[in-house]
């Protein structure tokens, strides 16, 4: 796990040290959109990078957060270094796509907090965690996840396990549970798919309810990318779409917190799937921002995020949010 998230502990004495270039990019009080992206090993950063490239907006340039967590406990020059080589591998990578990327070192005694804290002080609006190759997504891991950062920050989340590069996937299988269009945060996750397939050129396949699919026509019929749609109701279906899987076909499943409106019961189930069932396939797993989540003081996403009652509702918005400033996927 790019962050590995451990037991819950103090905070107490966490620091953080800012790695700026002089003539760094001001700050834009426009700005909304920031990516974080929390990285501890040089095997997953390329990856991690060029998704967060891939799904953001093409107006944001100079708002990318990588992120390197040093256990304050092990504080040692070899681990100082190790980290900054990792940060300016990630910045090199940006750099070559004419984007600027923050470099962030933070010693903390616990990943989670220092991630929440993170995302807290830069207002981050959203956060892409990698998995290792060699490591398995355990239900251990997505409980203290989702006790932990999902708990406490309202951002678009991707948990995201790279066995191939993204670049060579030419589908993208994406499994969106009923009611998804119902959650505060539907439009903006599914900008960073469409994203993916206008930036990638991989095709689009959504499963999804027949409600829900009415939404993602919408947005299709004004902003054409290679898609199609299939209406998918019942998730004890869920491993017959994943026996469909090739090998260049990357898994992603949109996901919930408990207790919202488009959280499923099987959604519990998806670390013994994708452990059992999708070890060699690309997978992400998406929390999209949902409303009642313990955001902190001062972070608001409200101006990006909208509860769509209606597919009217929904068709009036769409084109605005897609076109604003900070959201053109062109």
């Amino acid at each position: 796990v790019t962050c590995t998230i451990s037991s819950f502990v103090t905070q107490s004495g966490a620091k953080v040290i800012a790695i700026e270039e002089e003539g760094a990019p001001e700050s834009d009080s426009k700005m909304k959109e920031r990516i974080l992206i929390p990285i501890n090993t040089l095997d997953t950063t390329d990856e991690l990078v060029n998704l967060s490239l891939t799904v953001k907006s093409s107006k944001n340039k100079k708002w990318l957060y990588a992120l390197n967590i040093i256990d304050d406990n092990q504080v040692s020059e070899s681990a100082d270094k190790h980290a900054r080589k990792i940060l300016e591998r990630a910045s090199v990578i940006a750099s070559a796509t004419d984007n600027y990327i923050h470099e962030l070192m933070r010693y903390d005694i616990n990943p989670v907090n220092g991630i929440i804290n993170v995302i807290r002080e830069h207002k981050i609006t959203d956060l892409i965690l990698g998995l290792h190759i060699k490591k398995s997504i355990s239900s251990t891991f997505l409980g203290d996840f989702t006790e932990g950062v999902l708990a406490q920050c309202n951002t678009t989340t991707i948990i995201y396990k790279s066995v191939q590069p993204l670049a060579t996937i030419k589908r993208h299988i994406i499994i969106v549970p009923e009611r998804a269009e119902s959650e505060e945060g539907f439009a903006i996750w599914l900008m960073r798919i469409w994203n993916i397939g206008r930036n990638t050129g991989a095709e689009l396949h959504f499963h999804a309810s027949h409600d829900t699919i009415k939404f993602i026509e919408e947005v299709q019929n004004r902003f054409p990318v290679s898609a199609q749609l299939f209406q998918f109701n019942d998730w004890d279906d869920f491993l017959i779409i994943g026996k469909e899987l090739k090998s260049d076909d990357n898994l992603v499943v949109v996901m919930s917190r408990p207790d919202r409106p488009s959280f499923h019961r099987k959604m519990e189930k998806m670390p013994e799937y994708l452990d059992k069932y999708f070890t060699n396939n690309n997978f992400m797993l998406i929390y999209p921002i949902q409303s009642g989540v313990n955001e902190g003081a001062g972070f608001v996403m409200s101006s990006l995020t909208t509860n769509y009652q209606s597919f009217e509702d929904f068709g009036r918005g769409i084109s605005g949010l897609f076109k604003r400033r900070l959201l053109y996927i062109y």
